[in-house]
């Protein structure tokens, strides 16, 4: 009796090779796996994209909510300073010092912006953009 070491292949014996199944049996099991296969991953990506929807939506409805909140925070600062300002100046006084300043913030950066966005239309055109002011 031959002892047999699982290191290398063994010799096929007659039995095995006559027991091998027909190349149609092989073919049809291919085509069968192969469906599967793309139906398994069909279904992999359909729940990725599920799950990044899902992500996305939690994002959005987050920032809005955090964009809600921090405009919130920002009208009451203004009324604050207002307030704050009111003793010393007057109502009127206070009220357009507040206005006054806000505009000149909002303006500085609204040009800071302009220039971050000349900077993109060049880097995706190659062209300057004019300053037409």
């Amino acid at each position: 009796m031959e002892e047999k070491s699982g290191w290398s292949p063994e010799p096929v014996e007659a039995e095995e090779a006559s027991a091998r199944e027909p190349l149609g049996d092989l073919l049809c099991r291919l085509l069968s796996d192969g469906r599967a296969y793309a139906k398994a991953e069909g279904e992999r990506q359909r729940q990725r994209a599920t799950f990044a929807f899902r992500n996305i939506a939690l994002i959005l409805v987050l920032g809005i909510i955090a964009f809600t909140l921090l405009i919130g925070a920002l009208v009451t600062l203004l009324i604050g300073l207002v307030l704050a300002l009111a003793p010393v100046t007057g109502t009127l006084a206070a009220t357009a010092i507040v206005i006054g300043v806000t505009v000149v913030v909002v303006a500085l950066l609204l040009l800071l912006a302009r220039a971050r966005v000349q900077t993109v239309v060049h880097l995706f055109t190659g062209r300057e953009v004019r300053d037409e002011t």
